[in-house]
Formats: C-alpha cells, sequence, structure tokens
C-alpha cells in the first residue's frame, strides 16, 4: 500500500501519514524506509504501547478525531471489514491534505462497495494500483484521491 502511496502523491505534499488501526506498529519500518513519516491511531491501549515502543507516534481513535492535522495519506490495512460504521473513514477523509489518499484492504470483500461509494460521493478520485485483489490472500483494496 505504502508504494501505491508514494508513487501517487504530488513531490509537494507533507509526508506525514495516518495508519488507522496500526496495531503493534508494523508498518512503521516500511514506512521510514519510503521517506514517510507516520502516525498511528489504534483503540487498544495495549497496541498502542507496543507500537510506541517499536517508535511509533500513536494516538488514541478519539485524539484522532479531535486533530486538527492534515496528513498526505490514511492507510487502513485489516481494519475495514471490522467497521460497522464508517465514521473513522470519513473522519480519515477529512484529515487528509487537498492531494491526499485513503487505501485500505477488505477482508474477503468486506465494506468494499460501501467505502468505495462513501469516498467516491465525497468527491475521490479511484486510483489504479497494482496490488492485488485476491480475496483469498487480502481481499479487494480501495484507493482514492482527492484531486482539487
Amino acid at each position: 500500500m505504502l508504494n501505491v502511496i508514494r508513487d501517487n502523491l504530488p513531490r509537494s505534499a507533507t509526508r506525514t501519514i495516518v495508519d488507522l488501526g496500526c496495531g503493534t506498529g508494523v508498518s512503521l519500518v516500511v514506512a521510514r524506509e519510503l521517506g514517510f513519516d507516520i502516525v498511528g491511531v489504534d483503540p487498544c491501549p495495549s497496541m498502542r504501547r507496543i507500537a510506541r515502543a517499536r517508535g511509533m507516534q500513536v494516538i488514541s481513535s478519539r485524539a484522532f478525531a479531535n486533530r486538527h492535522q492534515e496528513y498526505a495519506a490514511a492507510i487502513a490495512s485489516y481494519l475495514l471489514h471490522l467497521l460497522a460504521s464508517l465514521d473513522v473513514v470519513r473522519s480519515a477523509w477529512e484529515h487528509l491534505s487537498p492531494d491526499g489518499i485513503f487505501m485500505g484492504n477488505c477482508h474477503k470483500g468486506v465494506n468494499h462497495a460501501e467505502v468505495s461509494a462513501l469516498l467516491g460521493g465525497l468527491g475521490g478520485t479511484s486510483l489504479r494500483h497494482s496490488v492485488s485483489s485476491d480475496c483469498v490472500s487480502h481481499g479487494p483494496y480501495v484507493a482514492f484521491a482527492k484531486r482539487n
């Protein structure tokens, strides 16, 4: 996912991304290798503790919703299929910079149509990407960009 974001962000974009449902912070190493700063968001205090121990800046879901910061991108890996409400997707979209990108996977296709419809309805442009949409391995991906 991070390669797709890197390849589609304008060069002038901020390099900070938000990892929704960051868990233990496994995205941190790859994000740094690609030149991104990353902020993790997770509702679970024990997951946030582990991610912080890895060196990730981490905040709670509530703190994220109340934060006034723009991000170049938002990623949601193995999160979208768990959502009963798409409020976190809408909130992430609102936190994106004008050329920001939202990308995530929908395990077994759960919530794929709903997330795609929401982001398209908010003015997002679907991005072509080469990430596999094999439902057995990861599920289909959504990738939308703001374009002003």
